[in-house]
């Protein structure tokens, strides 16, 4: 779970917050 949310933050330049979310999962 949380693909489309990598996919969204990826889309708004914010692929820095998707390192974050990886990691509390």
């Amino acid at each position: 779970s949380g693909s489309s949310v990598a996919s969204l933050l990826k889309s708004l330049g914010l692929e820095k917050y998707l390192i974050t979310f990886q990691a509390e999962e």
